[in-house]
């Protein structure tokens, strides 16, 4: 009932993420892929944070994924560039749907548990992504794996446990919450013609 109530919640926020993915994903920028992850990483904690329920990260996650393949269109959608961001993202909102449910469980005040979470998800999936791209898909060299296990996942971690404490902190601003206060009708018209507006800008900036 809470995922119908909520759904275009759950849309603004998959897009958002998507739209990361997408914009962010498309630059060329230091850092690229702590930045990127981190900023995920940060849009789930705030989901999270607002519906504190099992299995709202992974419907997140599944929107975001619809948004970013709707992006790299039909014939970029080949295997080598879904094993890639795609792949990253949909791992990204696995394990942290799992320690969120381990570590913030219904609470949406449990600062340790969104930080512990952020952190460790930042470690296992660049551990795993270094793991796949080296030794499964055999892309990458041993010096880009130690890399992304040692530097770039331990610096996302940190990165995005600051990130999503400052958030955290902001979202008890009774500020954050004045939308509610809008006619629902109101509210949820232009959530969804913002929505609708990411989703054509996400396409054409893919």
């Amino acid at each position: 009932m809470a995922f119908k109530r909520n759904f275009i919640w759950f849309l603004l926020f998959g897009t958002l993420i998507g739209l990361n993915e997408t914009v962010i994903g498309g630059l060329k920028i230091p850092c690229h892929s702590v930045v990127l992850s981190s900023i995920t990483l940060l849009l789930l904690a705030i989901g999270r944070f607002r519906f504190p329920v099992k299995g709202s990260t992974l419907v997140i996650t599944a929107i975001a994924l619809l948004f970013k393949m709707n992006s790299m269109g039909i014939r970029e959608c080949t295997a080598p560039a879904l094993l890639c961001g795609p792949t990253a993202l949909a791992m990204i909102g696995i394990t942290f749907e799992i320690f969120a449910t381990l570590f913030i469980g219904r609470k949406q005040f449990a600062y340790p548990g969104y930080l512990i979470t952020c952190a460790l998800t930042s470690l296992i999936v660049f551990g795993l992504f270094a793991v796949l791209q080296t030794f499964i898909l055999q892309i990458w060299d041993t010096a880009r794996c130690a890399n992304y296990i040692l530097v770039r996942g331990p610096f996302t971690a940190a990165a995005s446990a600051a990130l999503a404490s400052i958030a955290l902190i902001l979202a008890q601003s009774s500020a954050i919450y004045n939308i509610h206060r809008l006619n629902p009708y109101l509210k949820n018209s232009l959530l969804f013609t913002l929505i609708m507006a990411l989703w054509i800008f996400g396409y054409f900036a893919g």
